[in-house]
């Protein structure tokens, strides 16, 4: 893993500094062994992660080694600021979820979504042991106060913000325009994620279940007064709505020629999603509940006579909506 963070730009110093905990010891020294290490790795070749997703790619080793990756990425992570360029560790993550092989161990991993979901609602899912993509999430300049939250280092308040009122106002505005770029490049490639895992056919249900998981264990930031220690905190949640707002770009374009629009199936929120347990009970916008009724009921009968068109003799095809 080192390798592929110096291959994405992270200096030989920083990684002497995330590695040196290993080795410390008790009579000292760990620095200067750390910084030996770091300056003998060497930048992982082009490719190799490519083949050895292709010769592995049904060995249980393969998807064993992607989960311990990305969990230790995770926990790196989790101690870096905006300010702290986390660029190598969400380049690399980038790059080993792009690999369908590394992509569907890393997913598989207990603590991509905890089987009880209760357990991976609220705080839990930024912390790295519970939810490994939690902390990708967290990286902000939004304070967190809650108590026992993580530490990102460099500190955004002490180096952006420290003596506001005594610094000339163009130095403040400096520094809030490059807190902007860095989080419309890290908002930028958190979005690369989900949207790889999406595209992905072994993935696309596991990072729809985790959105979901996200949105359901965190509802109770809809009312006037929250427990703060209870929910995941501003900056993450910035951050997954960031990411679900680029997610909707393609829905904006609404010109009679966009090829999106003829991927879009309208029978699929008939089909009873993800997320119909939470928000069954919503307010339509535009349709009361027995026009509704009749709309899923029109719909569902449309794709099953189309299912049966198409099937051979006849019968139930594979293509009817599951709810339906």
């Amino acid at each position: 893993m080192d390798a592929l963070l110096i291959r994405y730009g992270m200096s030989a110093v920083a990684l002497a500094v995330a590695v040196a905990p290993s080795f410390s010891g008790p009579g000292g020294g760990g620095e200067g062994a750390a910084a030996s290490y770091a300056a003998g790795v060497v930048p992982m070749p082009p490719g190799f992660l490519e083949e050895l997703a292709v010769r592995h790619d049904s060995d249980e080793g393969l998807a064993d080694a992607a989960a311990r990756i990305v969990v230790e990425l995770s926990r790196l992570v989790s101690s870096i600021s905006p300010l702290g360029d986390p660029g190598p560790h969400l380049t690399a993550l980038s790059h080993l979820l792009s690999l369908e092989p590394l992509a569907r161990g890393s997913v598989a991993a207990r603590s991509w979504l905890p089987a009880d979901i209760r357990a991976a609602s609220g705080r839990a899912v930024v912390l790295p042991g519970a939810v490994w993509l939690g902390p990708f999430f967290n990286i902000s300049p939004i304070p967190d106060d809650v108590r026992g939250a993580a530490v990102q280092e460099p500190s955004v308040l002490a180096q952006c913000f420290a003596g506001v009122e005594q610094r000339r106002a163009g130095d403040v505005n400096n520094a809030v325009s490059a807190l902007r770029l860095a989080m419309k490049n890290i908002t930028g490639q958190l979005h690369g994620v989900v949207k790889s895992l999406l595209k992905m056919r072994t993935t696309k249900a596991r990072m729809l279940q985790w959105l979901g998981a996200v949105l359901e264990g965190n509802a109770g930031r809809s009312k006037l007064r929250f427990d703060p220690e209870a929910l995941a905190p501003d900056g993450f949640l910035t951050n997954v709505a960031a990411v679900l707002l680029k997610l909707c770009g393609p829905f904006l374009d609404t010109s009679p020629g966009s090829a999106f629009w003829k991927r879009v199936d309208p029978g699929f929120v008939a089909a009873g999603g993800l997320l119909e347990s939470s928000y069954g009970a919503e307010t339509r916008l535009a349709a009361a509940s027995d026009e509704e009724a009749a709309w899923r009921e029109r719909v569902c009968s449309h794709l099953s006579a189309s299912a049966s068109a198409s099937a051979p003799g006849g019968g139930s095809g594979p293509g009817r909506i599951a709810g339906c």
